[in-house]
């Protein structure tokens, strides 16, 4: 976990050289990242596994179509750093809560899961607030992000239940 959160803030540094390519000042603190980082070390491995598959999961169309269709090269090289990054952190996330959740009862997994769902929609709901200027810069419509955000957090939630008997996901966008 201590990888994933070193390579989380690197993309940090990244969106911060971004918008000081841009001519744009960064924030120093913003309250939806206090909140994160205070519920993933507050509630144990599990939860902050879960967590960071919710947040990366709903953010990859945003980091995809940084990478396809943000008007500056910088930009979209950026976008697809992070997004080839996150593709390898949701499929360690599906994997780990797949192992954790394995012995789990089934009432109480499908429980947990339905869990996960507000939690989607909200963060979701955040980076369309926070990000929408970005993604409309990108070509894409809020409604189009939030189907994509959507698709994406179901498949990944799908990974999680899926039986390790199964094959693992194909390429996640």
């Amino acid at each position: 976990m201590h990888l994933l959160v070193d390579e989380e803030q690197k993309h940090s540094a990244l969106f911060r050289r971004g918008l000081e390519h841009l001519g744009a000042s960064p924030l120093d603190s913003h309250w939806s990242d206090e909140a994160f980082t205070r519920l993933r070390r507050a509630l144990g491995l599990r939860t902050e596994l879960a967590l960071f598959l919710i947040a990366e999961s709903v953010a990859m169309p945003y980091f995809a179509a940084l990478a396809d269709s943000a008007p500056d090269p910088v930009l979209r090289l950026i976008g697809l750093r992070i997004a080839t990054d996150e593709r390898n952190h949701i499929r360690f996330q599906i994997d780990g809560l797949r192992e954790s959740l394995r012995r789990t009862p089934r009432l109480l997994r499908t429980m947990i899961v339905v869990a996960w769902w507000p939690i989607a929609v909200g963060a979701a709901a955040v980076i369309l607030v926070d990000h929408g200027a970005a993604l409309r810069s990108c070509g894409l419509s809020p409604i189009t992000y939030w189907r994509a955000a959507v698709r994406q957090f179901r498949d990944a939630v799908r990974g999680v239940l899926r039986s390790a008997r199964h094959p693992p996901l194909g390429p996640l966008t």
